[in-house]
């Protein structure tokens, strides 16, 4: 196909208008006991496309596989939520509709983990640390501080300050999992991206190059600290979720 022809729209909600698809959504999304509405998915789905020339030229049959993750995974296409969005990528030459979860997704996912208490994340900079408020001891007995900049009456330190970034996971048993990434094992991880790449290739802005970086670090470290998870403890969501990335 074409790299600039587009299917109409009409073509995209025939594709989803399909009994059987709707029957297999909301079959999987009531043996995750959530309260999603397939043709509310679908009509978020149909606004992304229309707004979206990259996506109108994705292959209609990649959409409806993305929205059958949205019905394994939970995680809604609502852009208020900022759970998940649809991505155009070329893959294997082919435009391709994927689904991309968001850092409000991870979280969504960590809790309803069912393995997982609570899941914080947070940026550090390099005041911190020159303070002496950002440490981390590993050993028989792992130890963080961090006190965070905001606590002092001073300005918000940027992007160029960043020099990190972590998770803190409590898992149901009470066990702690933390784990810390520096600026350059996150930027590895950019680096690595596919929406990156495709960023640097046409020479757009990446979604790691504008105001939400600290979105997508804290995105990062969130995701390294799940797989630091007992996989008999992962769900199938959860599961699912990891293999999107």
């Amino acid at each position: 196909m074409n790299q600039k022809q587009l299917f109409p729209i009409t073509k995209y909600n025939q594709e989803l208008s399909s009994p059987v698809i709707r029957k297999k959504f909301q079959s999987q999304v009531k043996a995750i006991g959530l309260p999603m509405v397939y043709d509310t998915e679908k009509s978020f789905a149909l606004q992304a496309i229309a707004e979206n020339t990259g996506l109108q030229q994705c292959d209609p049959a990649s959409v409806v596989k993305c929205l059958n993750n949205v019905s394994i995974t939970g995680l809604s296409l609502n852009p208020k939520l900022g759970h998940s969005f649809l991505i155009p990528r070329r893959v294997k030459g082919v435009m391709t509709c994927c689904l991309d979860i968001g850092y409000q997704g991870w979280i969504f996912i960590a809790h309803e983990n069912g393995y997982v208490k609570s899941v914080k994340s947070y940026i550090v900079y390099r005041q911190e640390r020159e303070r002496g408020d950002f440490k981390i001891e590993l050993g028989t007995e792992p130890k963080l501080h961090h006190i965070p900049y905001y606590a002092y009456d001073e300005p918000e330190p940027t992007y160029e300050d960043a020099i990190g970034a972590y998770t803190r996971l409590k898992l149901v048993n009470e066990e702690i999992i933390t784990e810390y990434m520096s600026k350059a094992k996150i930027l590895a991880v950019r680096d690595r991206s596919q929406s990156y790449q495709t960023a640097l290739k046409y020479k757009r802005q990446s979604i790691w190059d504008s105001q939400d970086w600290a979105r997508m670090w804290q995105k990062t470290t969130i995701i390294n600290a799940l797989k630091f998870v007992p996989s008999k403890n992962m769900n199938e969501r959860t599961m699912v979720a990891m293999e999107l990335e």
